[in-house]
């Protein structure tokens, strides 16, 4: 039994299909989760905040359109399309006399990473990326 939960943390989700004359109830509550993101919780939970980025990225005050600049010779990920702007959030970070920080949020489907350089469409600057 033990083995079982501990497969169930780690993600391993062998679960067995339950037929509806043999437990009540069971395949609607499985078809709920499944929609829901899937069985573990942290599937849900992952799906949940992808779910809150991508209605930030539409509705926030700090919503932005970036566009990555790309170094000579540059392999770029399969379907991403660096040359058109993609949606972020931009929130402030911290402002000194030197620099200004801001964290980005953006989907991992867009190949943003350390060392990438882009430009904040909305005001014409351009960001580099350090953590």
């Amino acid at each position: 039994m033990t083995i079982k939960l501990m497969q169930n943390r780690m993600g391993i989700t062998d679960l067995p299909h339950y037929h509806k004359d043999t437990v009540e109830g069971a395949n609607d509550m499985a078809e709920h989760l499944i929609a829901r993101g899937g069985f573990p919780q942290q599937s849900r939970m992952i799906r949940d905040k992808r779910k809150s980025l991508d209605r930030a990225t539409l509705y926030s005050y700090q919503a932005a359109l970036v566009r990555k600049c790309l170094p000579e010779g540059y392999e770029v990920m399969e379907g991403a399309r660096p040359d058109l702007p993609v949606r972020a959030l931009i929130n402030p970070d911290k402002t000194k006399l030197d620099y200004d920080d801001k964290i980005i949020s953006i989907g991992f489907e867009h190949d943003y990473h350390p060392g990438d350089v882009f430009e904040w469409c909305n005001t014409k600057t351009y960001w580099l990326i350090t953590l």
